[in-house]
């Protein structure tokens, strides 16, 4: 007997500069519909203009766009750049003006969210529009204004952010099928059904080697596990380097205090400048193996969230790993003070001699770049351990 599924339509706004994570949020969807579509009967559908609005004419172009699509969408996906997008006749862009239809409908009461993000990779010189910059802030301080909280988004964490949180929206639309067993599937909008939406995902439901809750439980394990290591293997680098610096300092002051000549302070100093290199060197390596594994990990944690949702019998393992993903973030948020104040501290090193300079410059650019990672982590786990776990 066939089946009824649940369908929830997710409508996308973004400029054209984003192609790329446009193209990202179609696989997740499919990916996640692999999972959902088979035990809770319900599925994801993506909406975007490229594939969902048929050529015609209306008061403007955007006003096409608006009356094909419709408020007929669950869940609203906005994605900004380096490009907020041309005026339409009411708004600053296209965006801005499906994003307003989406939160007039949140105001009048729908049951409807709203995930807006922006992506903070670098933009090509090329390519920077002032004024186009200054719209998309003046956006960031609308939503604000308006009671919104938006994400942060880089290439690295977008797809595993977007799978944590479409997976805690099923959590609740799974909590709320099961408390009105009677609620009817969710209509289609009235046009065209795209041909590439269908034939993609029967691509994707084609396969069979997905990985499973042991696989990933295990691939998950061996990261944390790495990222512990690293990190401790980090915070015992720093204290090592710290008493390295204190020893140079120490022999400079003596030399110093000794009258000796400029060449031979010249020489201690440089011979420090190599040290500095090196452990930046040294630094880097941990960094971006600890940042292979945060991503390993990730990406593991995120699609066990997505099974956590579909499968009632596996929960206590899943949420067994989720728990030490919550460990290893506090474990991250506490080497995080340490690592400012030793970037602190390298900075306030007195510019003497050029070698000592530019071996500083190094180390700082290598500090600032393990900050961030611990920074992005942080954030990242600490949106898994605010999925809501039913008891």
């Amino acid at each position: 007997m066939p089946q009824q599924h649940i369908v929830l339509n997710v409508f996308l706004a973004s400029p054209s500069d984003v192609a790329y994570e446009r193209d990202v949020i179609q696989n997740i969807i499919n990916e996640l519909n692999k999972t959902w579509s088979k035990n809770l009967n319900l599925r994801l559908e993506l909406l975007r203009w490229e594939t969902d609005v048929i050529p015609n004419f209306g008061e403007y172009s955007q006003d096409v766009i608006n009356q094909q699509i419709g408020n007929n969408y669950d869940i609203f996906i906005g994605l900004l750049w380096s490009r907020f997008g041309m005026p339409t006749k009411e708004y600053e862009s296209g965006t801005e003006e499906e994003f307003y239809r989406a939160y007039s409908l949140y105001k009048s009461g729908k049951d409807i969210d709203l995930l807006i993000y922006f992506k903070n990779d670098p933009i090509a010189i090329e390519d920077i529009d002032p004024d186009q910059i200054r719209k998309i802030k003046d956006f960031k301080n609308t939503i604000q204004d308006l009671g919104g909280v938006y994400g942060i988004t880089n290439n690295d964490n977008f797809e595993g952010k977007l799978r944590a949180h479409l997976s805690v929206i099923i959590q609740k639309w799974k909590d709320s099928l099961n408390q009105v067993s009677e609620k009817t599937t969710l209509p289609l909008p009235q046009f065209p059904q795209s041909n590439y939406i269908n034939e993609t995902i029967a691509k994707s439901e084609s396969i069979d080697d997905e990985e499973g809750i042991i696989d990933l439980n295990e691939k998950a394990k061996e990261a944390l596990e790495k990222c512990n290591s690293i990190i401790t293997q980090i915070a015992e680098n720093l204290n090592d380097f710290s008493k390295t610096t204190d020893s140079y300092t120490e022999q400079v002051n003596k030399l110093t205090q000794a009258k000796a000549s400029i060449s031979s302070l010249k020489f201690l100093i440089n011979q420090f400048s190599k040290v500095i290199y090196n452990f930046s060197r040294d630094l880097d390596l941990l960094a971006n193996e600890y940042k292979i594994h945060t991503d390993l990990s990730l990406d593991s944690l995120t699609k066990l969230l997505v099974i956590y949702t579909d499968s009632e019998d596996s929960q206590g393992s899943i949420r067994d790993i989720i728990d030490a993903a919550i460990i290893l973030s506090d474990s991250v948020n506490t080497a995080l003070t340490p690592t400012i104040s030793f970037l602190e501290s390298i900075k306030n090193l007195p510019r003497m001699t050029t070698e000592l300079n530019r071996s500083k410059k190094t180390l700082i650019k290598s500090l600032e770049q393990l900050i961030d990672y611990f920074k992005h982590t942080y954030v990242q786990y600490k949106e898994i351990s605010d999925f809501d776990f039913k008891e």
